[in-house]
């Protein structure tokens, strides 16, 4: 046409048929077996469980369910997957805060630390534990009572996220805990696959922007080339106490997810881990020796705003 658009011309049968064909079909129209029943792994929403779901995490899971069922429709096998991160400082503060609820039902006065968790909705499951035991685990063994603590928390808050997540109809085929990576030493056939790959070396990293530590000093670690991949320099793998990095336990999730046979892997994150996206590409690449074996989609973390000030 003169305008400079192109006009298609459909004969009536054609539309005929094809309505006919979307009324018989219903929701399967348009299904296809393009995916030729290749296995996929999306991971979405995966938030801590030291707290409840909130409406930041609800984009990442409708995003990540809307990506699971066109992949579905196209006909590829999908798992949707949640990683629970049960493990490390931000649980043993989680149970720590647990535990100072439960004293506080005993009128015993306590103080929340700046790294602990002063929501009020670890008060209800202090009192599940308080009526169930009594004064127990006031004077019980500090490490018995640290682990039941820590894994009470996380069990009633994951539970908590399931019925959130299934009131909007999104449902997870696995749940993996980071406990069981960790349990599993994992990050020790990585280390290994990598250290014959010579892509480990202990070295020094520069001071990490915004770290205002006026006693900042550079220490020697363990660091993976991730430079010689996607990243911008190379990334550490343990910290300065010996143990593993964050980074580390999650590349041996990811090395988990590999090892399951996955032809590939979506991941679902928010904005607030765009920083993370090249070592983790880089570390995959390592182990899988394919580039585009994880693709990561990132959604922007809504933000709520009542009367002009950001709701937390």
């Amino acid at each position: 046409a003169k305008a400079g658009f192109i006009n298609f011309f459909l004969k009536k049968d054609f539309i005929f048929d094809n309505i006919q064909q979307v009324l018989n079909l219903n929701e399967s129209y348009g299904n296809n077996k393009s995916g030729k029943n290749k296995n996929i792994n999306v991971e979405f929403v995966s938030a801590n469980p030291t707290g409840p779901i909130h409406i930041a995490h609800m984009r990442g899971a409708v995003l990540g369910d809307v990506i699971s069922s066109i992949l579905e429709s196209n006909g590829y096998n999908v798992t949707r997957e949640y990683y629970v991160n049960d493990a490390g400082t931000q649980i043993h503060s989680l149970g720590n805060s647990l535990f100072k609820r439960y004293q506080e039902l005993f009128n015993i006065k306590v103080d929340i630390l700046e790294n602990e968790y002063p929501g009020n909705y670890l008060i209800p499951i202090a009192k599940i534990i308080a009526d169930n035991d009594k004064e127990k685990w006031l004077n019980h063994d500090e490490i018995e009572r640290k682990h039941y603590f820590e894994k009470y928390a996380v069990n009633i808050l994951i539970n908590n996220i399931k019925d959130d997540l299934t009131s909007i109809n999104v449902n997870f085929d696995n749940f993996i805990y980071e406990s069981e990576i960790v349990k599993n030493n994992l990050i020790e056939k990585i280390f290994s696959l990598l250290k014959k790959k010579n892509l480990i070396y202990e070295g020094f990293l520069e001071k990490p922007k915004g770290e205002d530590n006026k006693n900042w000093q550079p220490r020697k670690q363990l660091l993976f080339k991730a430079s010689s991949f996607f990243d911008d320099k190379d990334r550490a793998l343990k910290k300065e106490d010996g143990e593993w990095t964050y980074f580390a336990n999650d590349s041996a999730y990811h090395y988990d997810k590999f090892s399951r046979n996955f032809d590939q892997l979506i991941n679902i994150w928010g904005a607030d881990h765009i920083g993370y996206i090249d070592r983790m590409k880089s570390i995959i690449s390592a182990f899988s020796n394919k580039d585009n074996y994880l693709e990561v989609c990132v959604c922007q973390i809504v933000r709520l705003l009542s009367d002009g000030k950001l709701i937390k």
